[in-house]
């Protein structure tokens, strides 16, 4: 995996990194989408505050629906992932992230093949795993003084400086 800066991640959307396609010339999909691309998306996911649980929602409700439509690949997963990102609004109570929905929608806008719908489930399925990694980190920057010290110094329980009564 390449070592990408914050903003780097933020640019490459799936307008992107999909521009080539999701799979390459020996017909399986490209690697990066495991890697790099999904660090990208997890990493715009995060942005757009996107729970995890709701990302993990719409790749099982995408499995459960794909088998229930016809058509071209396109149609196929444009028509699933609406019905999925409904059956996810009801499980949620509320409608989906924003975020989420752009991102699910510019990668489907991608897909013309049958191997791309494979491709795709794959792709989420390795957001979702750096996602939800990327959820439970710390944010960046100087770590938080335990509640009741000073920045100074140590206090005290009735609030006066260590070893002054």
């Amino acid at each position: 995996m390449r070592e990408m800066t914050r903003e780097a991640l933020l640019a490459l959307t799936p307008e992107r990194y999909l521009a080539n396609g999701y799979v390459g010339l020996s017909g399986q999909p490209r690697p990066e989408l495991l890697t790099d691309d999904a660090m990208a998306a997890a990493t715009q996911l995060g942005e757009a505050e996107v729970a995890p649980q709701e990302l993990a929602y719409l790749a099982e409700a995408l499995r459960q629906v794909l088998p229930l439509h016809e058509g071209s690949p396109h149609e196929l997963i444009d028509e699933a992932l609406e019905e999925a990102l409904e059956a996810v609004g009801r499980m949620i109570r509320q409608d989906n992230n924003e975020g989420l929905v752009t991102w699910a929608k510019a990668c489907a806008a991608c897909v013309w093949r049958a191997a791309d719908i494979d491709a795709l489930l794959l792709h989420i399925d390795a957001v979702l795993r750096v996602y939800a990694v990327i959820v439970t980190l710390p944010p960046a920057g100087p770590p938080e003084p335990p509640p009741g010290s000073s920045p100074g110094g140590s206090s005290s329980l009735d609030g006066s400086p260590s070893g002054v009564a």
